[in-house]
């Protein structure tokens, strides 16, 4: 009887699988329906977006780059949205703010970085595109 051993390059395959199956988990962010219909504690204005501009500028652009223009940081998977399109546009205030604030597998948890004004003022600038 042949007993079976895995090889080595099987054991090298099991960190690549849990990283594969984090990205998969990165792409579908599920946003609790109390977070989704958050609002925002000021009305967003031109001095808003313009406050959250800079705070993209910040810490944003490195990785999701100049918004509408695809130019994002090559080499990440899931590549960061680009934050013009419908598919985050449609997406309401409070799961843009989630987002944010949560990040996911690849994009860290601003919510330990960012004061909770400055990720509105994020929010603000991100809806400038619509």
């Amino acid at each position: 009887m042949k007993i079976f051993l895995p090889s080595k390059k099987s054991f090298l395959l099991i960190p690549v699988f849990i990283f594969g199956l984090q990205v998969i988990e990165a792409q579908n962010v599920v946003v609790p329906p109390a977070e989704k219909v958050k609002s925002s504690p000021f009305v967003f204005l031109p001095s808003t977006a313009k406050e959250g501009k800079t705070i993209y500028d910040m810490s944003c652009l490195c990785c999701h780059g100049t918004t509408g223009q695809g130019n994002f940081l090559k080499g990440l998977t899931p590549p960061p949205a680009d934050l013009a399109t419908a598919t985050v546009q449609n997406k309401t205030d409070g799961e843009i703010f989630y987002n944010i604030s949560e990040g996911n597998a690849i994009m860290p948890k601003f919510k330990t970085t960012l004061p909770e004004n400055d990720r509105w003022k994020l929010v603000s600038y991100i809806r400038s595109f619509n």
